[in-house]
């Protein structure tokens, strides 16, 4: 099979859309890490704080809110079969961004989202070679 639309089963094709939405929500929450990053090490100044005021726990706390709920959409995303354990591993995200993270929790934040691009990748090539599997059945 050469994975073109084509010769892609029904199943593959839907649960490649899935991984695909996912993938797409988490180059956001990717993006959003970065700014969180940024905006703990202070170097993302907006002025938008209170009274025109930079306040930074209140701009991070923001990003966080939004690493979150982006997560928990790719998460819920991936909460059937055969995804689940990817969905867990989102999860953690979920976890990780709740307060005002350290520079520790944003490391390990931005560990989180590489390692669930390369696990978005595995799942996307184990779907592909157990479809191949099941048509020549």
């Amino acid at each position: 099979m050469d994975g073109s639309p084509s010769k892609m089963s029904p199943r593959l094709r839907a649960r490649l859309a899935i991984l695909d939405e996912a993938k797409r929500k988490w180059d956001h929450a990717r993006a959003l890490v970065e700014q969180a990053t940024a905006r703990k090490s202070g170097v993302f100044r907006d002025g938008s704080g209170a009274l025109g005021e930079w306040n930074p726990e209140r701009q991070l706390r923001k990003v966080t809110d939004q690493i979150r709920s982006v997560a928990n959409d790719v998460a819920n995303l991936l909460a059937e079969q055969p995804f689940t354990e990817l969905g867990e591993e989102v999860r953690e995200l979920v976890m990780l961004a709740r307060g005002i993270p350290s520079r520790t929790t944003l490391y390990r934040m931005h560990e989180l989202v590489n390692t669930v691009y390369r696990s978005f990748e595995l799942a996307e090539k184990q779907l592909r070679r157990k479809d191949e599997e099941d048509s020549l059945r």
